[in-house]
């Protein structure tokens, strides 16, 4: 955790001279000269540079199979991700090669940033891709691997793009998946074979070992409820004693079977805390599973409630009926339907109705210290959002 507050301070304090470096130098390079940008071609090598996080890591899937689908056999896309985000990447069929950039290590051992870029360069990279959005290491590693092309975000505020050679803005109001789409066609890539990602991770059968049982008959609906929303999440988190009353009115109402799932020290003490309020009766699965586990735990579930949250995006991919709840972050740009105005019916979204809320425009910006959205979100709301959810993954 040290290593990360240490990482964070340099990427802004040191990151931003040495990007506005890198700009320089890349105009100097290129005094006089403009070359039209090649498209990519198959067999040309592409990297792509994701350190966070978990969902929008799903969230870029289907911009991989479009890279990969481009380039082809004989062409390579080589991922750097962190130990945030590895167990995605490594999963992902369309990626050929994933580099582990570990930022607690780097502080340690500076010198292994260096070998790593080394290594960057000498793939010889037709394109770079950048899609962190806030983060300037990022941008550094896009800029240094060498890349005929480079291309990230243009993010306010943070000053990180100047040694891209094209670049897209953040803009608000406007759903992650369809930014790194925007990114993608800025590279060359056909929207059209960019895929929506509710389900996209069904449809490839990604995590996905057979059909999804349904509820009806004598079986009572199988739900997962992921408090959590990590260790810097606290914000978006529904407080326990409403996950409390909604477990209680759901068993009540259809003889629920409860799971309660999380990762990490802090959502394991937040499902050891449900259970000792006892107001209903679950299966207390926080910190036994992998990511891999997990995903098979959803995809045997009837319904799925949490937060804003890797979970919430993994659950929408797989398809699994979901109660998604937000207070400080904007469904129309994290939520589970991919920004659609209609969205699919079993993603039901719960957002908090203040006028502060959604105060998050990068994600980590809160407007205040405390969590008056999600505690406005009413456990009847909730609960009418769970009917509707189940009903719509009937068949």
């Amino acid at each position: 955790m040290r290593g990360n507050t240490t990482f964070k301070f340099i990427d802004r304090w040191v990151g931003i001279p040495l990007v506005g470096v890198a700009g320089v130098v890349r105009h100097l390079r290129r005094a006089g000269r403009r070359p039209e940008p090649a498209p990519l071609r198959p067999g040309d090598s592409v990297l792509v540079v994701k350190q966070s996080a978990l969902g929008d890591t799903l969230l870029l899937l289907p911009v991989l199979k479009a890279l990969k689908d481009r380039v082809g056999p004989q062409g390579r896309v080589v991922l750097v991700a962190t130990p945030v985000n590895r167990e995605v990447a490594e999963a992902c069929p369309w990626v050929d090669r994933v580099l582990l950039l570990d930022p607690g290590r780097i502080v340690s051992h500076p010198l292994g940033l260096a070998g790593l870029i080394r290594r960057l360069r000498g793939e010889r990279f037709a394109l770079a891709l950048d899609f962190d959005q806030w983060l300037r290491s990022s941008a550094l590693l896009a800029t240094a691997s060498g890349a005929a092309r480079r291309l990230g975000f243009r993010t306010s505020g943070q000053h990180r793009h100047h040694g891209f050679d094209g670049t897209v803005d953040q803009a608000p109001g406007v759903h992650e998946g369809e930014l790194f789409a925007r990114l993608a066609v800025a590279a060359g890539i056909d929207a059209g074979a960019i895929e929506p990602y509710p389900g996209f991770l069904r449809r490839h059968g990604i995590w996905c070992d057979g059909p999804r049982p349904v509820a009806g008959g004598d079986r009572p609906p199988r739900i997962v409820f992921h408090p959590g929303c990590g260790s810097h999440g606290w914000q978006r988190e529904w407080p326990l004693e409403s996950y409390a009353e909604l477990g209680a009115l759901l068993q009540e109402g259809t003889g629920a079977d409860v799971v309660v799932t999380g990762h990490g020290t802090h959502e394991v003490s937040l499902a050891n805390e449900l259970q000792h309020r006892g107001r209903f009766s679950f299966t207390n699965l926080a910190g036994r599973m992998s990511f891999r586990e997990l995903a098979d735990q959803l995809v045997r579930s009837d319904l799925v409630v949490c937060g804003n949250t890797g979970v919430m995006h993994l659950a929408a991919g797989l398809g699994v009926p979901l109660a998604a709840l937000h207070g400080p972050t904007d469904p129309v740009k994290w939520g589970p339907n991919g920004g659609s105005p209609e969205g699919d019916p079993r993603f039901q979204v719960v957002a908090a109705d203040l006028p502060c809320s959604p105060c998050l425009f990068l994600g980590f910006e809160y407007g205040c210290p405390e969590r008056p959205c999600m505690e406005s979100l009413a456990v009847e709301t909730v609960m009418q959002a769970c009917q509707k959810a189940l009903q719509a993954g009937r068949p």
